[in-house]
């Protein structure tokens, strides 16, 4: 259930656990309560961090606050420029088999860097976080998006 009623976009996942190299398997539905036209439809894998930041001027004021850091992603589009409503998009997105490199920095070697990799840290000591995320993209309107998160390790 929705905020505003039932959900208008699911996202159906196999599991939400994989490791580097593996495939994440899953099905799309669309549920509208009526016709939508679209630029296009599309489901992506993403890997996003926070960084806090101090920003300072040179009149001696400053600013704090935090950045969102795409550190991955893959956008796959399901269907093109079209009328949308109901349906299925099943879809595959294969993980690369050196995804915890796209963290920042270099992992860290030996047993430290084995347990941050198992908790999705970067080399910095940052947590990322993995997604799956869905977009029907509606010109001059609100698009319609879901989004699952998933782990790596």
């Amino acid at each position: 259930m929705g905020l505003f009623g039932p959900a208008k976009m699911t996202l159906f996942l196999d599991k939400t656990n994989f490791s580097p190299g593996e495939t994440i398997k899953g099905v799309l539905n669309i549920n509208l309560k009526k016709p939508k036209k679209a630029r296009r439809l599309e489901v992506g894998f993403r890997g996003v961090r926070k960084e806090h930041y101090e920003r300072y001027s040179s009149d001696g004021g400053s600013d704090v606050g935090v950045e969102t850091i795409i550190v991955y992603q893959k956008i796959i589009t399901l269907g093109n420029e079209g009328e949308y409503q109901k349906g299925d998009y099943p879809f595959e997105i294969k993980i690369p088999d050196d995804i915890l490199e796209y963290t920042i920095g270099q992992r860290p070697m030996g047993r430290f860097g084995n347990a941050a990799s198992a908790f999705n840290f970067s080399g910095g000591g940052k947590l990322v976080k993995w997604f799956i995320r869905s977009n029907l993209d509606i010109p001059m309107g609100l698009d319609v998006s879901k989004q699952r998160r998933v782990f790596i390790a």
